[in-house]
């Protein structure tokens, strides 16, 4: 993969362009546009393209979204109205796709915190910085009629990762989907910009 590290961010963009044309055909691009359900002339597809190829990430396993919003967009007449838009997003797969391939890469630990789970961060001046303290709810033996057991750990409220490299601090972040999204269908729709 041709790297991309000393390029400027204009650069970056040109080049991503450039090699999503030489990587992915005509004929692929359609087939996966028809797997992200999209149309193949659709202009999110591009950077879509661009990210996968720039950076080496497989677009139909999972590693870039294609994220739904819905936005307000003029039409030929200057008329407001709501349509659907797609903004590419790299997912967690691919990020670790692409911490893999560093030689200091040296972990991750991550959890989903659900409502009837017991959630901690506590900073207390190690080098492990902060310490996550997270335990799953405990899975009841009996449900009530109205209770689906699929649910038993509550509403998922976020989640939390930590990553770690050698002769670095870890780093830790938690996404709270009051302020990033929501589970519709128990897929995660939002932003994470």
């Amino acid at each position: 993969m041709p790297s991309t590290e000393l390029a400027r961010p204009e650069e970056q963009a040109v080049h991503g362009l450039e090699l999503a044309e030489r990587v992915f055909t005509p004929e692929r691009r359609v087939a996966i546009a028809q797997f992200l359900e999209v149309e193949a002339d659709d202009p999110a597809l591009v950077p879509y393209l661009a990210i996968c190829a720039s950076y080496g990430l497989d677009p139909v396993m999972g590693q870039v979204w294609l994220i739904p919003q819905r936005r307000k967009v003029r039409d030929g007449e200057g008329r407001e109205q709501w349509a659907d838009k797609y903004r590419p997003a790299v997912g967690r797969d691919g990020l670790l796709a692409i911490a893999r391939r560093d030689s200091r890469f040296a972990g991750l630990k991550s959890g989903v915190v659900h409502e009837r789970d017991s959630f901690e961060v506590e900073y207390d001046g190690s080098a492990d910085e902060p310490k996550v303290l997270h335990r799953q709810a405990s899975k009841p033996t009996n449900f009530a009629d109205n209770e689906d057991p699929r649910r038993w750990r509550g509403r998922i409220l976020g989640a939390w990762a930590k990553a770690y490299a050698e002769g670095l601090p870890p780093v830790y972040s938690y996404a709270d989907l009051k302020e990033r999204g929501k589970v519709k269908n128990n897929e995660w729709q939002g932003s994470w910009g």
